[in-house]
C-alpha cells in the first residue's frame, strides 16, 4: 500500500499518532489566545508544559469514544493548567476557558461546513480519513489564528465599542434574537416537545429577559457614578492645592506687604517690578488651580485630561497656564479619538517645554457658532521645525522618541471631518490648533 492509499483510506492508527501532534500545536495556540486575553506573558517552559499537558489530554481522548468523560479530560486539564500554571483565579480560568474553546468551536464549525461542501464527504470521514484530518485540522486552525489576531487587534484599540454596558446591550439582543427562535421551533414542534419543558423554557427566558434589562440601568448607573467619582477625585486634588496655596499666601501676606512697602520708600522701581514679577507668577498658578474645576471644564474626558497632564507638567517645572472661554458639552466629536489626540499633543507639548529654556505651555480653548478652538502653544528650544514633516511616520525633532505619535494624530484625522488642525512656529513657540466642529 502506497503513501496515497494510507492518506485516503480509513486508519485509525495514524490518525491516533496525529492526534498527539496536533494537540501540542492546539495547546500553542490557545496559550496565545488567552495570554491575549487575559494580558499575561507566559514564559517558555510554562507554555511547552501547557503544550505537553493538552498534547497527551487530547490524544487520550481522541482514543475514547465521545461522551462526557471524553469532554472532563479536556477541559479539566485545561482548567487546572490555568489555575495552577499560569496562576489565574477561578473567575479568570472560568473566563478563559469559555472563550478559548468557543473561539475553537466557531472555527471548527465554519472549517467543517466549508471542507464538506467541496470535498462531498461526511463529518465523520474527518475523524477517520487522514488526508481529510489533515485538511480540516489546517483549516481549523488558519480560521483560529485569524480570530486570535482580530481579537488582538480589537483588544489592543480599546474600543468603545466594548464597555460593560455595550456588552450587556449586545447581550440583550443576542437574548431576544434566542427567545424568537425558540418561540418558532416550540410553534413548530409544539406537538412532539412535553408541555413542562415548553414552560421551563419560556420561564427561563422571561427570567433571562428580566436580568438584562435590570443589568442595563444598573450598569448605566455605575459608569455614571464611576465617572463622577473619578472627576471627584481629580477636582479634591486640585482643591487641596489651591487651599495649599491660599493658606501660605495668606500666612506670608503680611511680610509681602511689608517688602512692597520697603521697595516704596527706598524709591527701588525697578526692584519693586522684579519683585511684582514674581509675586504675579504666584497668583497665576492659584489661578490656573482655580480654573482646574468641572464646573469650568464641562467635559469629564477633556477635564481629566487636562488636570493629569498639568500635575505631570508641574513635576518638571513646567509653567501650565489656561484660558477657558469654551462650553465643552458641546463636544459631539468621538471622544475616544478626541482623547488619544489631545493627549498626543499634550504630551508633546510637555516634551518640548522641558527641553526649551522657558518652560512655558499656554493652554486656549474658545468657541463660535460652528467650532471649539483648543489651542496649545509651547516653548521650544529650535523654531526651524517644518510643520509638515513632523506628520510623516518616524520623523522626529527628539532623539528619544519614535515619531509615531502626530504620524497617528494626521491618521485620525484624514478620517474624521469634526475635527482640523492647523501647525504654527513662530520666536521658538510652537502651537497646534485643534478645530472641533459642532
Amino acid at each position: 500500500m502506497n503513501l496515497i492509499q494510507i492518506l485516503t483510506n480509513e486508519n485509525p492508527v495514524i490518525i491516533n499518532i496525529l492526534a498527539f501532534i496536533v494537540s501540542a500545536l492546539e495547546g500553542l495556540l490557545f496559550c496565545n489566545f488567552f495570554s491575549i486575553l487575559l494580558n499575561i506573558k507566559p514564559t517558555k517552559k510554562q507554555k511547552y508544559i501547557f503544550m505537553a499537558i493538552i498534547s497527551i489530554t487530547g490524544g487520550i481522548s481522541n482514543l475514547l469514544e465521545n461522551n462526557i468523560i471524553n469532554d472532563l479530560i479536556n477541559l479539566l486539564p485545561f482548567l487546572l493548567s490555568l489555575h495552577l500554571l499560569f496562576h489565574q483565579n477561578i473567575k479568570n480560568s472560568f473566563l478563559a476557558l469559555v472563550c478559548t474553546y468557543l473561539c475553537s468551536f466557531i472555527s471548527e464549525y465554519i472549517s467543517g461546513n466549508i471542507l464538506m461542501f467541496l470535498l462531498k464527504c461526511k463529518f465523520s470521514d474527518f475523524v477517520t480519513i487522514p488526508l481529510n484530518y489533515i485538511l480540516s485540522i489546517v483549516l481549523i486552525y488558519g480560521i483560529f489564528i485569524i480570530l486570535t489576531i482580530l481579537f488582538k487587534n480589537i483588544k489592543h484599540k480599546k474600543m468603545q465599542m466594548f464597555s460593560i454596558k455595550n456588552t450587556i446591550i449586545v447581550n440583550l439582543i443576542l437574548g431576544i434574537f434566542m427567545m424568537i427562535f425558540e418561540s418558532y421551533l416550540l410553534s413548530v414542534y409544539r406537538d412532539s416537545i412535553p408541555f413542562r419543558l415548553t414552560l421551563a423554557i419560556l420561564i427561563i427566558s422571561l427570567i433571562y429577559f428580566s436580568i438584562s434589562m435590570y443589568s442595563i440601568v444598573r450598569t448605566n448607573a455605575l459608569e455614571k457614578t464611576k465617572e463622577d467619582l473619578e472627576n471627584e477625585k481629580l477636582y479634591n486634588k486640585t482643591l487641596t492645592l489651591l487651599h495649599d496655596n491660599i493658606r501660605c499666601f495668606k500666612h506670608d501676606f503680611n511680610n509681602i506687604v511689608q517688602a512692597i512697602g520697603g521697595y516704596i520708600s527706598l524709591n527701588d522701581m525697578d526692584g519693586l517690578k522684579k519683585y511684582y514679577n514674581n509675586l504675579l507668577e504666584e497668583c497665576t498658578i492659584t489661578n490656573n488651580l482655580n480654573v482646574l474645576n468641572p464646573e469650568t471644564i464641562n467635559n469629564p474626558s477633556v477635564y481629566s485630561l487636562l488636570t493629569n497632564k498639568y500635575y505631570l507638567a508641574t513635576q518638571k517645572n513646567i509653567k501650565m497656564t489656561f484660558s477657558i472661554f469654551a462650553d465643552l458639552s458641546k463636544i459631539d466629536s468621538n471622544m475616544y479619538e478626541l482623547s488619544r489626540i489631545l493627549g498626543i499633543l499634550l504630551d508633546n507639548a510637555i516634551e518640548a517645554a522641558e527641553e526649551s529654556n522657558e518652560k512655558i505651555i499656554e493652554i486656549e480653548l474658545k468657541s463660535d457658532q460652528k467650532k471649539i478652538l483648543f489651542t496649545i502653544s509651547n516653548s521650544c528650544k529650535d523654531s526651524n521645525i517644518s510643520t509638515t514633516k513632523i506628520f510623516e511616520k518616524g520623523y522626529s525633532t527628539k532623539n528619544r522618541n519614535s515619531g509615531i505619535g502626530l504620524w497617528k494624530v494626521h491618521k485620525i484625522l484624514s478620517k474624521n471631518t469634526k475635527l482640523d488642525l492647523f501647525t504654527t512656529v513662530n520666536e521658538n513657540m510652537f502651537s497646534q490648533q485643534l478645530s472641533i466642529y459642532y
